[in-house]
């Protein structure tokens, strides 16, 4: 449409049947539309600015990022700029808007945000990055990723451990067990709890257990290692395994972190007759 101003209006309006009506017709002409949403983003919002551990849904985030959510690459292209832009505010965002493109436009500017220096968009471009993270473009950043952890700036050093924890990347676990005897306790606590994420062991800050764990563990599947977990000592390790076994085959098996022992431990063997079964090799190889 020559005028946009009645759209926005509507789209950013009380009315939920405008919105959507608003959504429809602005999908009519993607392109075009990506670009006003982009001049007026973020619009209206209720998100508050925090550190963020699981990736919100677009509709979350208002209105703007939910129409742009629904315009596919225009979009992407669209909000790519605003990855680096000046408003923190704006930067965070677009980089949780980010993670509900899966397109490689947005890559690059999402691994910036993974070296933010405000905690809560740093946070928001892992949260975006995992959630891009099967697209060829960021599969090939990885390893320039992994190299950060030997930079010499600290901070530098614990972001990327950070990321690279969210992102679950087996690759990078000698360089994170050596970044665990850093000097530098930032380093090394960050790499503890990204080997921590990786591979839903608890070993704290000491390399040669991890080095051990390392021996005995490289060459099993990282599915294996959570189902492991799953008799964890530790109640939120083993929720954060179920929680990840579940997603893949779309089913607990029975498992839940809190029951008795017994229940548990039945649960388990069904997780390890799951994990061998060859019908779900595929599913539980792309944890």
């Amino acid at each position: 449409p020559p005028d946009f101003a009645p759209l926005l209006r509507r789209l950013t309006g009380p009315d939920a049947a405008q919105r959507s009506s608003a959504m429809a017709e602005l999908a009519r002409s993607p392109e075009a539309s990506a670009r006003v949403l982009a001049q007026h983003f973020p619009g209206p919002t209720a998100w508050s600015r925090l550190p963020v551990v699981e990736l919100p849904e677009a509709d979350e985030l208002g209105p703007i990022p939910a129409a742009l959510s629904r315009l596919g690459r225009p979009a992407a292209v669209a909000l790519a700029p605003l990855l680096d832009s000046n408003d923190a505010d704006a930067r965070y965002l677009a980089l949780l808007t980010a993670g509900n493109l899966p397109y490689a436009e947005l890559v690059d500017g999402v691994l910036r945000g993974l070296f933010d220096l405000e905690p809560d968009i740093s946070s928001a471009a892992r949260v975006a990055a995992a959630a891009l993270k099967h697209l060829p473009r960021l599969d090939a950043s990885l390893r320039d990723l992994r190299q950060e952890l030997t930079s010499r700036d600290a901070l530098r050093r614990s972001l990327a451990a950070r990321a690279l924890g969210t992102l679950h990347d087996r690759d990078a676990i000698e360089g994170l067990i050596n970044l665990t005897g850093s000097d530098d306790a930032m380093c090394a606590q960050a790499a503890a709890e990204a080997l921590r994420e990786v591979t839903r062991a608890t070993l704290g800050l000491h390399p040669r257990q991890w080095s051990s764990w390392w021996a005995e563990n490289r060459s099993r599947r990282r599915a294996d290692w959570l189902v492991a977990a799953l008799r964890h000592r530790e109640l939120d390790v083993r929720l954060a395994s179920i929680e990840e076994l579940s997603r893949a085959l779309h089913d607990t098996l029975g498992y839940y972190a809190d029951a008795p022992d017994a229940e548990r431990e039945a649960a388990v063997r069904r997780w390890e007759a799951a994990a061998v079964d060859p019908a779900n090799a595929r599913r539980l190889g792309m944890l």
